[in-house]
């Protein structure tokens, strides 16, 4: 799926000449949804592997993910551990996953292809501290957007963990720990914008779980993390922006779900005005 490359993608794609690969090709759609949707429905085979195209695949990723489907014939959705690296390739982490404590618990088996189950309410709970599934690790039965639905494309970001949040409340997840491909970090991406660009997306996402995740107890934790996101807008508007009224509208509303002495700190930068908060804030406020 090409979503409007201005570079010679089609062209290169075309020399490998394969009747393999099938290319399609729609102007821009400004986010990563539409591509994924329509990939999805175009595909003719029982399992969908997504893939961003900044990424890359590492020996047998294909081979081990349907290998861990075959010899779990229950299984809908897997996700893989992977690598992280910059813009030039070099390796920034060899296993990223093992940062999150949704995960690293897991003792990693030999066999690259040896899936661990995990359950759908631990799946769904740990997902809603952190986004622990990286979408070019994830493999999934087509059929199971009949059953949940696809990318969300009114977001331009977060419609990953929207969707994962979908498949882990109804399903048992797989989790393959061996790293499958490289993640490339790399300014101008999606996930590297402004939080206006970004937290508004992620508001939304989250706020949709609010009413679900109180049987679970998890939302005092899901609050924080909203207000995490509505703290990040303001400070921007304030500290980069100079838009008061903007920061004030957002810290309003972070100071709903929770407070912190972060907030309050901006709160006070707010009533005292920039210039004096600069100034505090270089000269008093560094060690609060």
């Amino acid at each position: 799926m090409d979503d409007g490359s201005t570079d010679n993608s089609k062209e290169i794609i075309e020399s490998f000449s394969s009747d393999k690969i099938r290319y399609f090709y729609q102007k821009n759609s400004g986010g990563p949804s539409s591509p994924r949707n329509l990939g999805i429905k175009l595909a003719q085979g029982e399992l969908v592997s997504i893939f961003d195209s900044d990424d890359i695949m590492l020996s047998n990723k294909l081979l081990n993910t349907v290998k861990a489907f075959d010899n779990n014939p229950e299984l809908n959705f897997l996700f893989t551990n992977f690598k992280s690296i910059n813009e030039v390739g070099d390796i920034l982490n060899n296993s990223f996953l093992d940062d999150y404590n949704a995960v690293n618990s897991f003792a990693k088996p030999e066999d690259p292809a040896e899936c661990i189950i995990i359950k759908s309410r631990q799946a769904y709970n740990n997902l809603l501290l952190a986004n622990y599934i990286g979408t070019s690790g994830v493999v999934f039965k087509k059929n199971l957007v009949d059953d949940l639905g696809f990318f969300d494309s009114s977001l331009t970001n977060s419609e990953d963990r929207d969707l994962w949040f979908r498949v882990t409340k109804k399903y048992d997840i797989g989790y393959l720990p061996t790293p499958l491909h490289c993640y490339r970090v790399r300014k101008g991406s999606i996930s590297s914008r402004s939080a206006e660009k970004n937290c508004l997306n992620r508001i939304k996402v989250l706020s949709r779980q609010l009413d679900l995740c109180q049987e679970y107890g998890y939302d005092k934790a899901l609050k924080r993390k909203i207000a995490e996101n509505y703290f990040s807008l303001s400070y921007e508007q304030f500290w980069q922006l100079k838009n008061k009224k903007k920061s004030a509208y957002y810290l309003v509303k972070a100071l709903k779900f929770n407070i912190t002495m972060e907030s309050f700190k901006l709160l006070l930068s707010l009533l005292l005005g920039i210039r004096i908060s600069f100034f505090i804030k270089n000269k008093f406020l560094t060690d609060l």
